[in-house]
């Protein structure tokens, strides 16, 4: 399946970053989107490109939280059907149902799942893969922003959750809008509220335009569904490409010397078929090679600070015993080994210089090794 936004939903982040000062044709050229038609509302955005406008925008804006400013600006034209077909529903317990049966009008980019349990009602969603933490931050955020709007009220959540995390201060700015506790680095992504929110009643609540809206968006999910399910069926040999190439990558032992043609002689191909068939699945060499080193270095740094705190306490055992244990283990430098460690990870993922891993570190986890390092270390030891 291809995993896209509504042109709606695109557009809005366009016209956000023009009333910010950038024309939307520089923001197209930024992401690779020149010649893209600002008018043709029926076309679909690929994922990738949904996510790099965001990182784009982050980036252009310098703001952190730019998914969070994006979702409080939301309107519900930015949903398309499903915003109107929303508006028109006569409680909160009506726009939930259909937003989980027809989400994927806006964008299919993730998994959305209700739940209750005694008082307390739970919305999950789970992003389809390459999903910023900006992409989910924008959908928590609009979905509450256009709650609000078409309620009047200010409601708020009791739980916040986020699979990502968020500084100190920014994590603060969440909190004070959602009006709740915000939780971060949890295992889903979800909101909690009362169960007596759902009784409310919309005051734009008009049930015969809801039923024909709903039927509307019925009839668009299957053609979207039925464009998906043939564009799966084209792309099945560039999707055995893409899986091969992953795993490919997987399995060596440190990915220096990892060069697209070198990959492409591993399938007997010339590397201008390979970049073909991983086009025609919407991805790239580059993307899946930066994905490998993103998993590889948070395993491996992971990895070392498990090694560092058995270290640890081997070391503390020792000043205790004043003697050597059983494995003869040297009190060692934490220190250096520090750094010497996260110059071995920088080359196992690829880097030849660590400057270079430090820039890319930054850019998947919001942070420095060493920064994460150490909340990573002050994590496991508040644990034990």
């Amino acid at each position: 399946m291809e995993f896209t936004s509504s042109t709606h939903y695109f557009l809005s982040i366009l016209h956000f970053l023009e009333r910010q000062g950038i024309p939307p044709k520089q923001a197209l050229e930024q992401i690779d989107m020149v010649g893209f038609d600002l008018n043709n509302n029926e076309q679909r955005i690929a994922l990738k490109q949904y996510s790099d406008l965001l990182a784009f925008a982050e980036q252009e804006l310098a703001h952190p939280l730019i998914g969070f400013e994006l979702g409080k600006d939301i309107k519900s034209a930015d949903f398309g059907l499903l915003g109107y077909l929303i508006e028109s529903a006569t409680t909160l317990a009506d726009a939930v149902d259909v937003l989980l049966k027809y989400d994927q009008l806006v964008a299919n980019i993730g998994q959305a799942s209700f739940s209750q349990q005694h008082k307390l009602a739970r919305i999950s969603w789970q992003p389809f893969a390459p999903c910023s933490r900006q992409v989910v931050l924008r959908n928590f955020t609009a979905w509450l922003a256009s709650t609000r709007q078409i309620l009047g009220r200010e409601l708020s959540p009791t739980i916040v959750c986020f699979q990502d995390s968020w500084s100190s201060a920014e994590q603060q700015s969440l909190v004070d809008w959602f009006g709740c506790p915000v939780f971060v680095n949890c295992d889903s992504n979800s909101v909690e509220f009362p169960t007596a929110y759902l009784k409310l009643r919309f005051q734009s609540a008009n049930p015969s335009l809801f039923t024909s809206l709903a039927e509307l968006s019925k009839q668009q999910l299957a053609q979207i569904t039925a464009l998906n399910d043939n564009q799966d069926t084209k792309q099945g040999i560039s999707q055995k490409f893409s899986s091969q190439v992953t795993s490919l990558l997987a399995e060596l032992p440190n990915l220096t010397d990892c060069s697209i043609t070198t990959v492409a002689q591993q399938f007997a191909i010339s590397t201008r078929q390979l970049q073909r068939n991983l086009k025609a699945q919407g991805t790239s060499y580059a993307e899946l090679f930066d994905r490998e080193r993103k998993t590889r270095a948070e395993a491996l740094l992971n990895q070392f600070i498990r090694q560092k705190f058995v270290e640890k306490k081997l070391f503390e055992n020792n000043l205790a015993d004043n003697q050597q244990t059983a494995n003869n283990i040297q009190p060692i430098n934490r220190q250096n080994m520090s750094k010497l460690s996260i110059g071995n990870i920088a080359a196992a993922c690829g880097f030849s210089e660590q400057s270079s891993f430090n820039k890319a570190f930054h850019r998947w986890f919001n942070c420095s090794p060493s920064k994460y390092l150490k909340s990573q270390t002050l994590h496991s030891e508040s644990k034990s």
